[in-house]
């Protein structure tokens, strides 16, 4: 597999090899996607993934290509529409991979346009492999990338069927059993709890447990859980000695449709796990149980032996295990069947039960691949210092700080630091061994400037010197996705002489500029002398010599 650092030290070969052979040939093919097919495949993303994110579906096609031509560089004769069984493990391996080296995000970031360019190729009748591979691709990709948010199917449903479907399930069943034993109305306690033998009782007429040293009703699970779900359907109206049946109760005497859509999907939105923000899709519990939610009212639901393939490479506990404990519980509330090894919503139910699914987590947004522009302004300083810069979206940010360094004509003796959204990007070396005291501090070695500046008006803080506090303001001004990988990196134009190290941050070089330009100043000599200003030269403040700044680049290797 090609990381990013591989990319950048492929991109210097070539740039060696070219040197050193200018009359060299160019192969009229290579394995990288052909201009039409991805013409096709970025109107296929438009049209069914994508409808109105032109940059985001040209990311998806840019992204394709390169994965695939990386992975072409390991296979030779590694057809882009004709995978093998081998092809297939060979790919899930490079992007298992990359999860490893840069995270679950990059992982997902790659997975999900490659598994869609497989399915266009299906849908599209431009695979030219097997049936059985593109099959076992699509199956292998998925577990790589976690279940899918993927569509149900909510067909009409005939009211009276639905109504039917809905009160034969067990949660609804218990509402029946509760307001039939409920009556007129059940003592409470000063705490709103049903008094221990009342609730005692309702365990019985419920069919669940009766724990013997049970103290409150709020220490049964169940029963607690149950009270309070009543309570928000209204059936049950707490009062400060009594309970007595809520006001909603007609409804559900009327089996009004709508009101027991309402109480299956409070049910089910209240039982269904939530998705674990920090986890990867992977290894998320939450998430997985949710997706086989989804998946039992497709056409393809999850079964057990889809379950058994999950790898739990990721989490200590056995991520099959979790899952069907959920799926488990699920199925004894009768909402939820498992028919030969699958597990099925019957179609009665889907309409209650979809609505109660959590919306889906948004995708991490794409990096950025491609030639950055990028404009670089000194804040705070007058007369106004900036640069505009191009660069690599693979270039790490140890890098870039090391570009900076030359650009802005600093000495590299002061911490640095670069700054986007809430994390902050330091040297590897730099970094707590404990990961729970790193809070949102990432590897600037690990990071390539893509990864947080991806589209025109992103911005980023680059910090250097945290005494005199210079902060750079870095903004995307132009992304070119289809720049040469051999295109120089470099400064394209720029005002301003960067302030001397040392000389106090912003008010300090302001009050410089005006000693050292000012011979009746009182620190005049003393600065000049400081700065090794020789006798009769002025400071021109807004003189900048870009060409200078590139030669120093090229000399340190930085373009």
């Amino acid at each position: 597999m090609s990381t990013k650092k591989q990319r950048r030290a492929k991109r210097k070969a070539k740039q060696a090899e070219r040197a050193s052979n200018p009359n060299r040939v160019v192969p009229l093919f290579d394995s990288s996607l052909s201009p039409a097919l991805q013409g096709r495949f970025a109107q296929w993303l438009t049209e069914r993934v994508i409808p109105d994110d032109p940059d985001q579906v040209a990311m998806f096609v840019r992204r394709v290509s390169l994965a695939l031509d990386d992975f072409a560089d390991q296979r030779p004769g590694f057809r882009p529409d004709a995978w093998t069984r081998a092809d297939v493990d060979g790919l899930e391996s490079m992007l298992a991979s990359i999860g490893e080296e840069f995270g679950p995000e990059a992982r997902i970031a790659t997975t999900l346009p490659v598994t869609s360019f497989l399915e266009f190729l299906v849908e599209s009748d431009l695979w030219a492999g097997t049936d059985e591979v593109a099959t076992y691709a699509i199956e292998r990709l998925e577990q790589v990338f976690g279940l899918r948010y993927v569509g149900a199917d909510i067909a009409p449903v005939d009211e009276d069927e639905e109504r039917a479907a809905l009160l034969a399930t067990g949660v609804l069943q218990r509402i029946t059993a509760f307001l039939d034993w409920l009556g007129d109305g059940k003592p409470v306690t000063q705490t709103g709890w049903l008094k221990l033998a009342a609730a005692r009782d309702l365990a019985t007429a419920l069919d669940v447990p009766v724990y013997e040293h049970l103290r409150s009703m709020g220490d049964h699970p169940y029963l607690s859980g149950m009270w309070n779900y009543l309570k928000v359907l209204d059936l049950v109206d707490v009062g400060s000695t009594r309970a007595t049946p809520g006001p909603r109760v007609p409804e559900w005497t009327d089996q009004s449709l709508d009101f027991l859509r309402s109480a299956l999907a409070t049910w089910v939105g209240g039982r269904l796990p939530k998705p674990n923000a920090l986890a990867s899709v992977r290894s998320d519990v939450g998430a997985q149980v949710i997706g086989v939610v989804i998946q039992a009212m497709s056409s393809s639901p999850v079964t057990d032996a889809d379950i058994d393939r999950w790898r739990d490479d990721e989490i200590g506990a056995d991520l099959g295990y979790l899952v069907r404990e959920y799926l488990s519980a699920f199925v004894a509330e009768g909402w939820l069947y498992y028919v030969d090894g699958a597990y099925v919503i019957p179609e009665g139910l889907r309409p209650a039960v979809v609505s109660a699914i959590p919306e889906p987590p948004d995708l991490p947004d794409l990096p950025a691949i491609g030639m950055l522009t990028l404009r670089v302004e000194l804040e705070y300083v007058q007369p106004a210092v900036w640069r505009t810069i191009r660069v690599h979206s693979d270039t790490m940010l140890g890098e870039l700080h090391e570009m900076l360094q030359v650009i802005f004509d600093w000495e590299d003796s002061h911490l640095h630091q670069f700054a986007a959204g809430d994390a902050v990007y330091i040297p590897g070396h730099q970094l707590p061994d404990d990961l729970d005291s790193r809070d949102n501090t990432e590897n600037e070695d690990l990071t390539a400037v893509g990864d947080i500046l991806r589209r025109k008006g992103d911005q980023a803080i680059y910090e250097y010197d945290f005494g005199d506090g210079w902060t750079h303001r870095m903004t995307v001004v132009d992304l070119d996705e289809d720049e040469d990988d051999d295109a120089k990196q470099g400064v394209v134009e720029g005002a301003g002489m960067a302030p001397f190290e040392d000389v106090g941050g912003p008010p300090g070089w302001e009050h410089f500029l005006a000693a050292v330009n000012t011979p009746s100043h009182p620190e005049h000599q003393n600065l000049r002398r400081w700065a090794g200003i020789p006798a009769g030269v002025s400071v021109d403040a807004k003189v900048f010599d870009v060409g200078a700044v590139n030669r120093q680049l090229d000399r340190l290797g930085l373009r």
